[in-house]
């Protein structure tokens, strides 16, 4: 706080913070997830608005091993009443393929859509990546089948952000995507060690070949 006469009470299980909170005297050291709530209070003042921060405890993803891969991402499209990007997956497939990266720019009229993106991405190095994911409407990111980005819903072009720990090598990605009509757009982005914020290039997308 600025004012030196102020008391910082705080919380760790995310319950209100009161006058009988713990005190913060000294940096607090978080080791597992948490929710900090705090509160600042100065005799004769009533106290500050309360804030509360989510901390998660981010655990390295392990690499898969896969053979038979071959440059590009496989999609899946769709059409018919999808209302929204997590089942675009139960929808009839009209046509299927090969990509080089996510990209919703072949639809060209203004009918509704979805998209199935599946394949594996390459991790060059071991750390902790920050991926990004705009979309108009809908689109949500799974890594090693994990939810990493929720962007659901029916949206103007919206951009949410989410950080995930990686171990080198292949990693399985999915990326579900709708759009409803009218404009659309898809973009993932991503940066880490070694990786400048840049939209996934085409040389770390690829997918499984059956032979």
């Amino acid at each position: 706080s600025d004012d030196k006469g102020a008391e910082i009470r705080y919380t760790l299980d995310g319950s209100p913070v009161t006058k009988n909170s713990a005190l913060y005297t000294e940096p607090i050291t978080i080791t597992e997830a948490v929710t900090l709530s705090t509160r600042s209070y100065v005799d004769g003042i009533y106290p500050s608005y309360p804030i509360t921060v989510h901390f998660k405890k981010l655990v390295l993803l392990d690499a898969v091993d896969v053979e038979n891969l071959e440059p590009g991402i496989k999609y899946y499209y769709k059409e018919d009443g999808i209302q929204d990007a997590k089942h675009v997956k139960d929808y009839p497939t009209l046509d299927s393929g090969i990509m080089e990266t996510f990209n919703v720019d072949a639809v060209k009229d203004e009918r509704p859509f979805g998209y199935n993106f599946e394949g594996y991405i390459k991790v060059l190095e071991t750390g902790v990546y920050e991926f990004s994911l705009e979309a108009n409407d809908g689109a949500v990111l799974y890594i090693n089948d994990q939810l990493i980005i929720d962007n659901d819903g029916g949206h103007r072009a919206q951009k949410l952000f989410s950080k995930v720990g990686l171990k080198k090598g292949w990693h399985p990605i999915k990326l579900d995507y709708f759009q409803q009509g009218l404009a659309k757009s898809l973009t993932l982005t991503w940066e880490g060690p070694g990786v400048e914020t840049q939209a996934v290039p085409k040389d770390v997308l690829y997918h499984k070949v059956e032979k």
